[in-house]
């Protein structure tokens, strides 16, 4: 299992209290996200109807790290 760092798990957090989805355009560090979507805690997507933004969405396996 992947250790979280703090940001990270702010992140699940903050995707979690967003109904487990989220779209964010240029807030976050290009590859701050590479991590937790390789380790399979996130799915994130381009959203074609947005450029340049990214469709982000918290796993079954996201939630348990979380505990909820």
């Amino acid at each position: 299992m992947l250790k979280l760092t703090k940001d990270e798990i702010a992140f699940l957090r903050w995707l979690w209290t967003n109904g487990g989805q989220a779209s964010l355009s240029g807030k976050i560090k290009p590859g701050s996200t590479d991590r937790m979507t390789s380790a399979g805690y996130i799915v994130a997507d381009v959203d074609a109807d947005r450029p340049g933004t990214m469709r982000y969405a918290l796993t079954e396996h996201g939630r348990e790290a979380l505990g909820v």
